[in-house]
């Protein structure tokens, strides 16, 4: 989104936003100690997808009552949590997991 919020506590304005997503689906091993990626395999993935640009909030109702949320928290205060605290999955087997905040 591109939004404008005139200071803490006050109102964010939506100006234009788009939606978009990313997939990837790889597999990885060692060799020599080290972690390399492994050659392709059936099933794995790599795509981005990004919606048309509309004027004002997303008109999906999973987000729109969330976009205006000035409690939620922003990417520069959870990035370092995440960075000292990375969540590793690891399978043998093809899953779709379900990754939210």
């Amino acid at each position: 989104m591109f939004a404008v919020q005139k200071g803490p506590q006050q109102p964010i304005e939506v100006l234009k936003s788009f939606q978009w997503n990313v997939r990837w689906r790889a597999h990885f091993g060692f060799r020599a100690g080290l972690n390399v990626q492994l050659p392709a395999r059936p099933g794995d993935v790599m795509d981005m997808n990004i919606s048309h640009v509309v004027k004002g909030t997303p008109n999906d109702p999973l987000f729109q009552f969330r976009v205006l949320d000035i409690t939620l928290p922003n990417c520069n205060a959870l990035i370092p949590g995440t960075v000292q605290n990375q969540v590793v999955r690891e399978s043998k087997r093809h899953e779709d997991w379900k990754v939210s905040h």
